[in-house]
Parts: C-alpha cells; sequence; structure tokens
C-alpha cells in the first residue's frame, strides 16, 4: 500500500468547519448514583443478549440493562478490578481485560488467566478474535498474546513482542480487517499489520510517521462503510487512511487546525449511518457528519469533557464512557434546550416568535430575548423596561404581517420593529425601540393574556377583562360580556383560513366576522367551559384544548346544530389540561400539557391512530408546558416554553425505535427471597442464574418471576405483559413493574411466559418463557394412589377370604349341629313313628271289617288311604234288624290329630 499524506488547506477547511450550539442538547449521565460501580468508564460493549458491559477503573465491570447496574469484581472470581477492555466472542462468552491479566466469563462463572499461564505483564488494554476462536490480546507494554481456549480449565498461550517484529510492544487498540488482518495501534511504534497463519503470525509491515502518518501513537482504530480506517492519536487529532481505489494510500488528518478540537482521540466510531464519533481528551464528544464537525462539550450539555471510549449499540444510540462522570447516553439532536445558563433572562417562557430574519424571540417573566445563530453559534440578547418595554412580565408574542412584533404584558402592550432594536449596549443615546399601550391609550384591561395581529394588521387583545382591538395602531375598540361577550377572561386568540376571529376564554369560545360575534359553548356540545387554546386544521376545523376536559373539534362544515365533538382526554393523552396546541403536519396534532407533550396521528379521517407521549425519559426535560408557549419555525420546528426553558423538537431527526425490547427472565425468587440456585441446583440456564428443569416440592409455591426488557432508547417506557399457562388463559394487564407474584400454586406443571413492549408500541413477536412443575406431597402422587388402591384391594380380598373361612367355619359347626339334631329327630320321629303305627293297629281294629261288607255287597270294595299313618276319617258299617248301616265320616282335623279325635 502506497502510503502518501494529504495535508489539508484551505479548500478543505471550507469543506469540514467546526460547528457549536450553545444549547443543552440531551445527555444521559449514569454514575454511582445510578448504581454504576465506579464513574471512570474505560470500555463499553454489548453483547448478543442486549446487555451493555462497562470496564471501570477499580470498580470491576458492570453489568447493564437501561435500568439496573449487576456488579462483577474480584469478589466474584473477576481476575482484577481495573478493566480496560471487553469483547464478546463468537460463542457468546464475555472476555475482560484487567491489568492482573484476562478474565472469561461464560454466563456462570469467570476463568482468569494471567502472566502465569503465559499472558504478558500489564494491563491488557484490547481485544480481537480470528477465525478458529483464536482470541488476541494487546497488552501495556507486554507485545501482543495468542490465545487459544482448549479446554475449560486450560489454554495455550503465545506472546509476540518487538523480538517477533513488532514495532511496539504498547497496544493501545486492535482492529480485524475484511481480510482477516490485524491492525495495531501502538504507543510510539505507529501502525504494525499482522497476519494470523495456522498457530502463529506473520508481521506484514508497519506505518510510521516517517511513512506518512502524522503521530506514531496510535490509540483507537475504526472501519468505516467504504473500508477506509480511521486512527485516533495521542498528539495529533485523527486521520482517516483510504484503502481502496484511486486514491488507496492516501492519509487524510483532522486535527485543531481544520476541524477536530482535541488533538488527543481516545476511541473512534463509525455509526450505522457513517457519521464519525470521536471521544478526545479535553474536547468532549466530536462527530463528523457530511463534512461537517460538530462538537459536544461540557456547554452543550456533556457531564466531562474527557471521552475515554465511544460506542453505538444496536438502535444506534451512542454511549460515551467519561473519566469521573460515568456512562453517558446520547439520546440524538431531536430536542435542544435553552436555559439561563445559556443565556436566558428567566427559564419561565410564556412564548416563542421567529420573525421575517429568522430571529427567535423569546418572552419570560424577565424580559424578552432574541436567539439567533451566527455561524451556528447561539446568541442571545435581552431587552425589558429599562430598553422601553412597557414590563417585563411578558405573556403573549405575535408577528404583524409587516414585520413588527407585538407584546401582551400584565401593564399593557408593547410593539417593536426587530430590524430596528439593538442592544441597549451599542446605543450611544438611551433610544427606546418600543411603543407602548395601556388603559391610558383606551385599552380595556391592562392585564393582557393574548396578543394577535390578524390579516388586516388589526391587534386583538384578550385580556382579562374583555377583548381590545386596536386599529391604525391609534384606536383602541372595546368588547366585553355587556357587548354580548361569553366570558371577558381571554385565553388565546386565532383567525381562520375564512377571516374569522377565534377567542378561547373561561366560560367557552367565540368567534367574530367583525360584524357579529357568535357564542359556543355546551349547547353546541362543548361540554367544558375553560378554554386554553385554539388551533386550525388544514381542513378549516378548529381544535379547542380545554382546561380539565381534553380536546374537542370545532366541524365548521357541518350543520348540525352540535358542531362541536369530543375528540380525547387522558385516556390517550397525558393530561386532561391542554395548554397549547400547534399542528406539526396535516396529520399530526402536537398537544403540550403540564406532563410533557403528545403527538396525536390521524389517517386522512381524522381518526386517530395513534398517541406518542413525551417527558423527561424522551429528552423533554422542561416537561410543564406554559399556556399557549408553542410555535411551529421555518424549518418545521416545534418550540415550546416551559417552566424549565425553551426547548426546540425536530422531529426530522427524530430516530424512531423500531426494534421490540429484548426480554430475559432474570430471577426468579421463592417467598420474594433471593435463591443461589448455581449452588442449590443441579443445573442453571447460563447468563440468567435460572434453574434448568426445575422441579419444586409442594411447599416451595410461592413464586416471584423478576424480568427486564431492554430497549436503551427509552427504557423508562418500557412496559410488560405477562401470563402463567397451567393457571391463566390470558395476559395481564400492561404494567410498568417488572416483576410478577404467584402464590399457593397448587402441584402441576406451569410456564411463565413474559413480553414487553417499547416507547412507540412495538411488542416481542413471542414471548420469553420458563417452565417448572410443582411436585404433588406424596399422599397426591400416582404411586400414593396406586399403592392405595393396592392396598384396599388385598384388603378387600383378604376381608373376604376372611369372611369366606368364618362362613365356612360357621357352616360346618352348622351342618354339625344339623346332624346332630336330624339324628336327635330322626330318633324321636322314630319313637312317634312306632306310637302312631301302633295307633295305625288300634285304627284298623275298630274299623268294620272289609269281609262283612263284601259278604253283604258282592261287587263292593272299601278305599280308605290315610294321608298319614292313621287317618282323621273313617267308615263304618253295621247291620241290625235285617238292615245295613254304612257311614264315612270326617273328624276335624287331618292326620294324626284328626285320628286321635
Amino acid at each position: 500500500m502506497n502510503i502518501r499524506s494529504i495535508y489539508l488547506s484551505g479548500f478543505l477547511s471550507l469543506l469540514v468547519s467546526l460547528t457549536s450550539f450553545g444549547q443543552r442538547n440531551n445527555f444521559r449521565a449514569f454514575t454511582h448514583e445510578d448504581g454504576l460501580t465506579q464513574s471512570t468508564v474505560y470500555a463499553i460493549i454489548q453483547d448478543s443478549r442486549g446487555y451493555l458491559w462497562l470496564g471501570t477503573e477499580g470498580g470491576g465491570i458492570s453489568k447493564f440493562d437501561g435500568v439496573n447496574f449487576v456488579e462483577f469484581n474480584k469478589k466474584n472470581g473477576l481476575g482484577g478490578n481495573i478493566v480496560r477492555s471487553i469483547m464478546e466472542d463468537s460463542k457468546g462468552n464475555i472476555w475482560i481485560g484487567t491489568e492482573a491479566g484476562v478474565s472469561v466469563y461464560d454466563g456462570v462463572g469467570f476463568k482468569s488467566y494471567t502472566p502465569e499461564d503465559g499472558l504478558p505483564e500489564g494491563a491488557i488494554m484490547c481485544f480481537q478474535e480470528t477465525d478458529g476462536n483464536i482470541v488476541w490480546a494487546g497488552s501495556a507494554g507486554g507485545g501482543l498474546a495468542r490465545i487459544e481456549i482448549v479446554s475449560k480449565d486450560s489454554a495455550n498461550i503465545k506472546l509476540y513482542t518487538h523480538y517477533d517484529g513488532l514495532s511496539g510492544d504498547f497496544i493501545f487498540d486492535l482492529y480485524r480487517d475484511r481480510q482477516n488482518r490485524l491492525w495495531l495501534g501502538t504507543f510510539a511504534g505507529g501502525i504494525c499489520i499482522v497476519q494470523p497463519q495456522g498457530d502463529s503470525m506473520v508481521v506484514l509491515r508497519s506505518i510510521k510517521k516517517y511513512d506518512g502518518i502524522p503521530s506514531d501513537v496510535i490509540l483507537s482504530i475504526a472501519e468505516d462503510e467504504d473500508e477506509n480506517l480511521w486512527f485516533g492519536t495521542y498528539n495529533a487529532g485523527a486521520f482517516k487512511l483510504i484503502t481502496h481505489g484511486p486514491d488507496s494510500g492516501k492519509i487524510i488528518s483532522y486535527n485543531l487546525i481544520n476541524g477536530i478540537n482535541d488533538n488527543r482521540v481516545w476511541s473512534i466510531v463509525v455509526d450505522f449511518e457513517g457519521t464519525v464519533w470521536f471521544g478526545t481528551d479535553e474536547g468532549g464528544l466530536n462527530k463528523l457528519e457530511n463534512g461537517r464537525f460538530t462538537a459536544y462539550t461540557e456547554d452543550e450539555g456533556l457531564p466531562v469533557n474527557q471521552v475515554l471510549c465511544v460506542y453505538e449499540d444496536d438502535n444506534g444510540t451512542i454511549w460515551a464512557g467519561t473519566n469521573g462522570r460515568g456512562l453517558v447516553k446520547f439520546n440524538g439532536n431531536h430536542f435542544a434546550h435553552y436555559s439561563e445558563k445559556d443565556g436566558l433572562s428567566n427559564d419561565q417562557i410564556s412564548d416563542i416568535i421567529q420573525d421575517k430574519m429568522g430571529n427567535y424571540w423569546l418572552s419570560s417573566w424577565d424580559g424578552l430575548t432574541r436567539l439567533s445563530f451566527i455561524d451556528n453559534v447561539a446568541r442571545m440578547e435581552t431587552y425589558s423596561t429599562l430598553d422601553g418595554l412597557i414590563d417585563n412580565n411578558i405573556k403573549s408574542l405575535t408577528l404583524a404581517p409587516d414585520g413588527k412584533i407585538w407584546i401582551a404584558t400584565d401593564k399593557g402592550i408593547s410593539t417593536f420593529d426587530p430590524e430596528k432594536i439593538r442592544p441597549r449596549s451599542d446605543d450611544s443615546e438611551n433610544t427606546s425601540y418600543f411603543r407602548n399601550y395601556s388603559d391610558d391609550q383606551g385599552l380595556i384591561d391592562n392585564a393582557v393574556n393574548s396578543i394577535y395581529v390578524d390579516f388586516e394588521g388589526r391587534v386583538w387583545c384578550g385580556t382579562r377583562g374583555g377583548i381590545s382591538m386596536l386599529i391604525d395602531e391609534t384606536e383602541f375598540v372595546n368588547i366585553n360580556e355587556n357587548q354580548g361577550l361569553i366570558n371577558n377572561e381571554i385565553q388565546d386568540i386565532m383567525q381562520d383560513s375564512e377571516g374569522n376571529i377565534w377567542f378561547a376564554t373561561m366560560g367557552g369560545i367565540a368567534r367574530t366576522d367583525r360584524k357579529t360575534m357568535v357564542s359556543f359553548d355546551h349547547e353546541e356540545g362543548l361540554n367544558e367551559k375553560f378554554i386554553n387554546s385554539l388551533a386550525e386544521d388544514v381542513n378549516g376545523n378548529i381544535w379547542i384544548g380545554t382546561f380539565g376536559g381534553g380536546i374537542y373539534k370545532f366541524d365548521v362544515h357541518t350543520e348540525d346544530s352540535m358542531p362541536i365533538s369530543f375528540i380525547t382526554d387522558d385516556s390517550l393523552l397525558s393530561s386532561n389540561n391542554v395548554y397549547s396546541l400547534v399542528f406539526q403536519d396535516r396529520n399530526t396534532l402536537i398537544v403540550g400539557t403540564e406532563k410533557g407533550f403528545d403527538k396525536v396521528m390521524f389517517d386522512d379521517n381524522q381518526n386517530i391512530l395513534k398517541v406518542k407521549r413525551y417527558n423527561s425519559s424522551d429528552g423533554f426535560i422542561g416537561v410543564e408546558n406554559n399556556q399557549n408557549a408553542i410555535y411551529r419555525d421555518n424549518n418545521s420546528s416545534i418550540w415550546f416554553g416551559t417552566v424549565k426553558g425553551a426547548t426546540r423538537y425536530d422531529p426530522s431527526t427524530e430516530r424512531v425505535n423500531s426494534e421490540a425490547p429484548r426480554t430475559h427472565i432474570t430471577s426468579l425468587k421463592l417467598f420474594f427471597e433471593s435463591v443461589d440456585w448455581v449452588s442449590k441446583w443441579d443445573s442453571v440456564i447460563p447468563w440468567f442464574d435460572l434453574p434448568g428443569r426445575l422441579v419444586l416440592p409442594y411447599s416451595s409455591n410461592h413464586l416471584t418471576f423478576e424480568y427486564t426488557g431492554i430497549s436503551y432508547n427509552n427504557p423508562a417506557k418500557v412496559f410488560y405483559k405477562f401470563r402463567l399457562d397451567g393457571l391463566e388463559s390470558s395476559w395481564s394487564p400492561q404494567r410498568k413493574e417488572a416483576e410478577a407474584i404467584y402464590s399457593g400454586l397448587t402441584p402441576g406443571e406451569y410456564t411463565f411466559n413474559v413480553m414487553s413492549v417499547n416507547e412507540n408500541g412495538i411488542w416481542n413477536k413471542e414471548p420469553t418463557s420458563f417452565s417448572f412443575i410443582i411436585s404433588p406431597p406424596f399422599w397426591q402422587t400416582w404411586w400414593f394412589y396406586m399403592l392405595c388402591a393396592f392396598v384396599t384391594v388385598v384388603g378387600i380380598i383378604g376381608f373376604v377370604k376372611a369372611r369366606e373361612k368364618s362362613l365356612m367355619k360357621e357352616k360346618a359347626i352348622l351342618e354339625h349341629k344339623v346332624r346332630e339334631r336330624t339324628k336327635e329327630l330322626a330318633e324321636k320321629n322314630k319313637e312317634i313313628t312306632d306310637s302312631i303305627n301302633y295307633a295305625q293297629n288300634i285304627q284298623r281294629a275298630i274299623l268294620p271289617s272289609i269281609n262283612s261288607i263284601e259278604k253283604a255287597y258282592e261287587d263292593s270294595f272299601v278305599l280308605f288311604k290315610p294321608r298319614d299313618i292313621v287317618s282323621g276319617d273313617f267308615y263304618w258299617y253295621a247291620e241290625q234288624d235285617g238292615k245295613s248301616y254304612l257311614a264315612a265320616c270326617d273328624c276335624t282335623g287331618h292326620g294324626v290329630p284328626g285320628a286321635f279325635v
């Protein structure tokens, strides 16, 4: 590569010029008070899980999710507490360079390597990983180490120094290019390029000051989208090395002479949009964008000018590690703030307008301030009663068609020509540029809340006592309740596109075409009387901001008797108290409240699509808006007057976060107590200290899940919803709390699911889940049920068998008894039978002889069959006196008893 130095002349100076704004930008500092272990931050990375890792001077390393810091130091197994470098390797492990060597964190624990393992002496300043999972570590004076992890507990380490061809042993930074070459930024050795080969490496070449680079002390290296390399130096600013094309080898320097505001550049980052960021030693945070430098220093809101490292996260947010002031987040350029620190006379800004020359005029409780930009540097000049202003307590401003500015105060009104006014110190004479009006000149009331100049140049003054119209700057026409005005206290005045003048009052709204005055209140659909502000949309409709009732709209095209309809309230807005209204564009309404401002977005039919709220967490640090202190300037930026100064909002530069938060379950507690799952459970999910395949006893049924949704753009507006499968079928309502508590869970299988949403309503597509089982007590287990069933069956069978045996025994006894009784009966029966047989003989003996009957009757026979042995029936036959007597007799009873009868 041919290295040629390009010395920039005045031509390049024209292309690249330093820009410095006298304003407060959105920097958010995180220090020890926020949980950061130590306030000097040397290194920043974002891991694949979304966490930021911060290396500090003496506090070890901190893991940050945008809200909470988790500290790791020597007590946790870290090799040293001074952390100069951090890297995540291709396997997701975190490499940490300390003053004592290298520590590798695998999500569960640390493994450290020291000089005793082959590392060089001195702090590890930088890391790079090359093919084959080889990690290269640059040290402070000990050269370059090649580290190959061969097992969980061991590594092969090989050291390279100047004896092996390196141009320097103090390596500040390492960069791997797209050809797998390593670029080493050394202290006093310039640039050294090496090529890893197998288990070794080859030095390709060195580039030093005599080759054309501005310094041999290289502190940082970065690559831009064109594959050009950027280098930060210790004493010569920064330079770009062009690596491709016809200009390959050219060097372009940036230093105090031609743009960057400090010659010591600790860190360089090229962001996703190609902007180059520089962390400097005394010049704060610099950026090079579209050929123009911008410096962010303490004057612009940076906490400290010494920036040790710069990093861009996955969402494009720029982070800076500082010396002594912690971690700093840059929230973008869409907000700029101006306060007393920047030259305002008072932080209570009551109104803002822009004159025809492009200057801004800001009114406050302590005079009028002109804000102008000369070479992009803010200049402020304040005018007060000392300059002829009628009163310093200004309520409202308006720009007349002729370019004059009119001012409403508590003591009347003033006007002046901004093209003619000069600071008092520039005047040789005490000349007043203000013309004043009060009730002495016919003003209806000196307490003027609002002022407006219509298309024809008439000046309308809304006071606490009614309306005054100034004609030709000479004559007032006054209107109050006696002339039909709905209420005397006027809060706002505007003119619609048809030329009608509208008034917001403390009793409703009024409209005049300068011929008649028409009032509108609840009869026309306006249910709120206290009206703060008015605005007209592109269709000519009038939007009404109320105090306590949200927003209404007056449809000027309807024939309905109730043309005013309710639009929305604090169900969507940040507050029901609407202090100001202005349309950003045809479909976006800006609503100022005491809690910030809301951006209401409509479709073409003016149906609300979405409302986005802005407050301090979004960078709108003023928060509380003053009444009708809102203005859309010539560049479509929106200006707000707040209780903490003026804020400019440029929607065109706002970066909308379209990425859902990265959601992680971070902790599982039992009965509100933290559990060391690493020591209490056989398997743990790395990085989150959660037990794997968790089975809890039935008594451990009170669980607390803690989780996080990592979204650095605005972590304060990350919300969550969750669901416990096995207990719940629907998601919880959206909530801010990052924990879910379940008590009294019954035995069963469960899966906890959680999702998060960012400030723009972007939800996770899939939930983050954790499954577990609560085992039942032994008396509710299947084996216990089986045992009980077995015991029951066995018991029944045993009972039946025992019963059967008992019955058999009883049967045998009974049969024995029956046999004995039968024998006894048989014996008794024999005796009885013998007696009956004897009785039969007796009975037959007393019956007549059959022969005597047969003799008398030859063909006769006797049929006599007793039922038993003897019979209760009998026959009788006798002959006497030549006659025969025959009888068949039946005795009462049968058988033996009858026979005896």
